[in-house]
């Protein structure tokens, strides 16, 4: 897998800034006509690293149609998990220990991640199972582990955000994997839940 993940993400970084802006545009443009959009008021994004899909445009538009936008920070009490604050353009963000931009945290900002209605988080790759390959870390493994379970409750929608050559034919995923709900690329948005 390591292979794999040095694999896509060169070719990730080799990508034009022509490239990169004009499909975070088609991406964000696929998001807001997709029915996963439909009544979530609590979204959280990330903020793009090393290449990923650009979400800055896709945040700017959910907050003029007042959705609520969150990032994620990393808990310090918790090793390798996410806490998720409020955030609107604008607001100050600082370099965490991996080099990410993050709010600062304060706790009037927090939400817990189980409250959060969609999510939107990064992918290295994934296949038409929905299942997701990461940058290795399992932050978002840890943060919702269990979530797929029959009877959790209310949980977040988990969709990714990809370039589609990020798609890959198969991918096992260990048990601690989550998987996808979707995943919207510049080809359009694709939902595992109905298969």
């Amino acid at each position: 897998m390591q292979a794999l993940r040095k694999h896509i993400r060169n070719k990730r970084q080799n990508l034009s800034p022509l490239f990169q802006a004009e499909t975070a545009q088609t991406i964000t443009q696929h998001f807001l006509a997709s029915p996963v959009l439909l009544a979530n008021q609590h979204v959280a994004l990330y903020y793009p690293h090393q290449a990923e899909v650009d979400t800055r445009e896709l945040i700017a538009a959910l907050c003029q149609l007042d959705i609520q936008c969150y990032l994620p920070y990393l808990n310090p009490q918790k090793k390798q998990e996410l806490l998720f604050l409020k955030y609107r353009p604008g607001d100050l963000l600082i370099q965490n220990r991996l080099g990410i931009e993050e709010p600062v945290f304060s706790q009037d900002k927090l939400i817990p991640a189980l409250a959060l209605e969609l999510v939107l988080l990064p992918v290295v790759a994934f296949d038409v199972c929905g299942h997701r390959l990461g940058m290795g870390g399992g932050y978002y493994d840890r943060t919702f582990a269990g979530i797929h379970t029959e009877g959790s409750g209310p949980r977040p929608t988990l969709v990714g955000l990809a370039y589609g050559f990020q798609e890959i034919a198969y991918y096992k995923p260990e048990s601690w994997d989550i998987s996808l709900d979707g995943i919207i690329t510049e080809n359009g948005y694709l939902n595992f839940k109905n298969g």
